[in-house]
């Protein structure tokens, strides 16, 4: 008798054991999203600004260059649509008049789509020309692919003196 009680304590001790051990060891993978980008204006307006959720940042391209942002996602996911958002009208005479969007998986295209930008919302502040809660005119893509481990949103031509986005989002 005295020898099962030993045993279940000691088995009760050996499973609080393993679930200490198997919750330290057990990390969630957080989802990434990392923006890379042919070219920039400057470190300040790098590819990052465009994920970084605030709307009043911006990547940008130098004066009258295309360039592509690359977006690429660990672990890979399901985008049922993107929105893009321009720079706020703080930032001179700068957005996206036209970009080829480019959904991958490695280096298979799962979906792409050509879309013509607006230049800029009112200078209200007000929400996006599509209902997003973007200050800046913004566009929401109907563009999806599933397991997507790269995003390439590449700025053909520009309003005023270069190409850029405030924000990416996925949806």
């Amino acid at each position: 008798m005295r020898r099962a009680r030993l045993f279940r304590a000691g088995v009760g001790v050996w499973c609080v054991l393993v679930a200490l051990v198997a919750t330290a060891l057990y990390r969630p993978h957080v989802p990434t999203a990392t923006a890379t980008a042919s070219l920039a204006s400057s470190d300040f307006f790098g590819p990052s600004r465009a994920l970084d959720d605030d709307p009043a940042t911006a990547w940008l391209l130098p004066d009258h260059t295309a360039g592509t942002l690359r977006i690429d996602l660990a672990p890979p996911r399901d985008v049922h649509a993107l929105t893009l958002a321009q720079p706020a009208p703080a930032v001179p005479v700068r957005a996206t008049a036209a970009a080829h969007v480019r959904l991958l998986r490695g280096t298979r295209v799962l979906a792409e789509q050509r879309v013509r930008l607006p230049a800029r919302a009112p200078r209200d502040g007000g929400v996006g020309v599509d209902g997003t809660g973007f200050g800046a005119a913004a566009i929401t893509l109907p563009i999806a692919g599933r397991g997507v481990t790269r995003i390439e949103i590449e700025v053909e031509s520009s309003h005023g003196a270069g190409g850029g986005l405030a924000e990416v989002e996925l949806r």
